[in-house]
């Protein structure tokens, strides 16, 4: 199936624990991801790190390609109590 598949996930947990997300910052271009579920696995290659506006959706769109997009939250503002973007890693399928 092709298309963007997209995860979102906490980088911290309400209580102060890591969220699923909680290292997604130590990604980079080129490095792999291996998305799985029981025994099928399909592997990807970032090709791109960024931030976005947190009502920036375009993130969110549909794909002519098999890719899978990785969404948490980023720059947090503690007077606020608010994260100022959103940190966004893409990959495309490798295999």
């Amino acid at each position: 199936t092709k298309g963007n598949f997209v995860l979102a996930g906490h980088v911290e947990m309400a209580d102060g624990r890591p969220g699923v997300f909680a290292s997604l910052d130590e990604l980079s271009v080129g490095d792999p991801l291996v998305l799985g579920k029981g025994s099928a696995k399909r592997q990807y290659t970032v090709w791109k790190v960024t931030t976005v506006e947190p009502d920036d959706l375009s993130v969110l769109y549909p794909t002519e390609t098999d890719r899978l997009t990785l969404i948490t939250c980023g720059d947090y503002d503690f007077w606020q109590n608010v994260y100022r973007e959103r940190l966004v890693v893409i990959a495309d399928r490798a295999s």
